[in-house]
């Protein structure tokens, strides 16, 4: 069999030169690895047939075991390292790499020796020119702390707080945000007061999903999950704001006129609020949703209010084209009244119904000059009317997305006996006008 020596660049075969010997390697498992190593070959394992020749030792042989201080109990010589002169092409990227590497060293050495040449004047320009980058990025960060809808930005501002959510102070917000957070998960990176402040603005202000995205710095999507989502837990949570209370209550709570007017008796306030919607598709539909009295498609919602303003019924979203009256008696607000109720209600409401509507006349027709009596309940009659006309609209005025136009979404249920996503939205503002000052004029 031919032997060919396994030292890198040694070509030496059996036979190929005189007085030339090959050699196993050791099979004591610490001098195979010193004979493994000094050979150095990448990712190389002997085999059976690996040899050395003898021109890679000093002696032309390999010492005895034993003797581990000799120079050739591992072959030191002619192993092949430095033979090579040029690069193979194999290894040409390798040496290019290094060369760029190198250059780059050069350059990076020849800019800091330019920069050491720098005058005095310069390096203090510069350090100005950084205090006022730095003055800059520090003010843009205030301008756009100040432009962020988080607890800071309402904080110090009750005024701020009524315009974009209808609530009276910060401290009301902060209660309403604490008795939901519980329930709301981080969406989109905002925190439960985000979430609770963007839905309360879309309610009070009626902003699009995309402008309050570009607000909060969210995707519209995302926007309009958190709205469907702070809405439910909402009404979950502060519905039951809105309920009827006893009659001893409603005439604790009544203004005086309407004491002295109605001694003895309840009196609430009755309106229709119509939501304005988008076209529907189906025809049926658009005949069904069409309001005579708007001329416009829309949803409709009768509220009892006390005089003071706090309401105390919502009926479900009906049809546009039910007229008020018949709406009035069948929502079932009439539950809720007691024999001797006196009922006042807006120019919609028919007086001729079931739930027996009262409407008085400020003065009697074809009289010149009124008694003193006469002019004490006409003046009380007046004041009745301003609180008539403060209270009727007041919830439209308050949280304009109940005015619309809105999606035909607002008008899907999520199961049959499940409420709409309008009812749902008009039941929170109900609540929400409920934590509002009570009406006095």
């Amino acid at each position: 069999m031919v032997f060919s020596c396994c030292a890198f660049g040694c070509r030496n075969r059996k036979g190929s030169k005189a007085n030339l010997s090959f050699y196993r390697l050791p099979v004591e498992e610490a001098r195979r690895q010193r004979w493994i190593r000094a050979i150095n070959r990448r990712a190389w394992q002997p085999s059976v047939c690996s040899r050395v020749c003898s021109d890679h030792f000093l002696q032309g042989q390999p010492a005895k075991l034993y003797d581990d201080t000799n120079p050739d109990w591992v072959p030191s010589v002619n192993l092949g390292y430095k033979r090579r002169t040029a690069a193979s092409p194999a290894h040409k990227p390798k040496y290019q790499k290094r060369r760029k590497l190198l250059k780059e060293d050069e350059s990076d050495e020849d800019v800091k020796s330019v920069q050491t040449e720098l005058k005095s004047e310069a390096i203090r320009e510069m350090e100005v020119e950084t205090d006022r980058l730095t003055e800059d990025i520090s003010l843009l960060k205030d301008d756009i702390a100040a432009l962020t809808l988080n607890e800071a930005f309402f904080q110090e501002d009750n005024y701020r707080v009524a315009f974009y959510t209808g609530l009276p102070s910060f401290l009301v917000l902060t209660h309403v945000v604490s008795f939901v957070s519980p329930f709301l998960e981080a969406t989109g990176g905002l925190s439960a007061f985000q979430q609770v402040v963007a839905t309360l603005m879309r309610c009070r202000l009626s902003l699009e999903e995309q402008d309050l995205a570009y607000r909060f710095c969210v995707s519209a999507p995302t926007m309009a999950a958190c709205f469907r989502t702070v809405v439910e837990v909402l009404h979950a949570r502060i519905g039951s704001l809105v309920q009827w209370p006893s009659r001893a209550e409603l005439l604790r709570s009544a203004p005086v006129c309407f004491q002295e007017a109605f001694s003895g008796k309840a009196a609430v306030i009755l309106d229709c609020v119509e939501v304005l919607i988008h076209r529907p598709g189906n025809v049926m539909a658009r005949l069904q949703t069409w309001s005579p009295q708007k001329h416009q498609h829309t949803v409709k919602v009768l509220t009892a209010a006390s005089p003071r303003g706090l309401i105390l019924f919502l009926s479900p979203a009906w049809r546009g084209c039910v007229s008020d009256s018949y709406l009035a008696e069948n929502c079932g607000v009439t539950d809720n009244l007691l024999p001797g109720d006196v009922v006042l209600t807006g120019t919609g409401l028919d007086p001729a119904g079931s739930v027996g509507l009262l409407r008085t006349e400020l003065t009697p027709q074809g009289t010149k000059q009124l008694t003193a009596s006469a002019v004490s309940d006409t003046r009380r009659l007046l004041d009745i009317c301003l609180y008539l006309q403060e209270v009727t609209g007041r919830l439209q005025e308050e949280y304009t997305i109940l005015k619309g136009p809105l999606d035909l979404d607002f008008l899907t249920r999520d199961g049959p006996e499940k409420p709409t996503l309008i009812d749902k939205v008009a039941a929170v503002c109900c609540a929400l006008m409920n934590l509002s000052p009570a009406v006095v004029v």
